[in-house]
């Protein structure tokens, strides 16, 4: 009975909803399928449900599986943006190269909000997983493990959601860029074009006041 005790399932429900909430910003960010096709829901489910399960039980291999799951789930974050923001994409990139872009792009557009913070973020990720993979560690340790590296998670995705919200990650191809597409029709017939975007009274009221031409 005390493993499912009401304490122990209302964190496990707080974070799960945590999860539901960072899977949404990535959808937000690179489409709903997207999302759903990598599994990055449920990396932070099972991250979750192993920080518990093996803090309850003292099962440091438990604790070590949590911070990998999450080490997977920052790599498909970073990857959802990376694949969103870059236009040119050249070959498989390791973590560190999408990162590298995904920095230098937020440099740009938004220097203010120190996205070298994201650098350091994988860096002690990066080294929390390796100790938990390849070092034998104290539960109460791995429990510390566990928490900092699925906190640091979802306060990266609470980053992005909010660059998104502000309208600073959106996705950019070549034909958005020239504000125009091209499209090879019949002379003589009728065409019909439907256009819709999300969150576009935000966007228009972000440019209005950010002094951009009316084209």
């Amino acid at each position: 009975l005390d493993s499912v005790a009401p304490a122990w399932l209302t964190e496990v429900r707080r974070f799960n909803i945590s999860a539901r909430e960072a899977a949404r910003t990535l959808g937000a960010i690179c489409g709903a399928s997207a999302a759903t096709r990598i599994g990055f829901e449920g990396d932070i489910q099972n991250a979750v449900h192993a920080w518990f399960t093996g803090a309850k039980h003292g099962d440091g291999a438990a604790l070590g599986g949590a911070v990998r799951h999450i080490g997977r789930a920052f790599e498909d974050l970073i990857k959802g943006v990376y694949e969103t923001i870059e236009t040119k994409k050249t070959g498989i990139k390791t973590l560190n190269e999408m990162l590298g872009q995904v920095c230098g792009r937020l440099n740009e557009v938004a220097p203010d909000y120190e996205p070298q913070l994201l650098e350091e973020v994988s860096q002690l990720l990066r080294r929390l997983r390796n100790a938990s993979t390849h070092e034998q560690t104290s539960p109460e340790f791995g429990r510390i493990r566990a928490r900092l590296s699925t906190e640091l998670l979802l306060a990266t995705s609470e980053y992005f959601r909010i660059l998104h919200g502000k309208g600073l990650i959106r996705v950019t191809t070549a034909g958005m860029a020239e504000g125009r597409y091209e499209f090879n029709g019949t002379p003589g017939d009728l065409y019909f074009f439907g256009l819709d975007g999300d969150d576009t009274g935000r966007e228009l009221e972000r440019l209005l006041q950010g002094g951009f031409s009316e084209e």
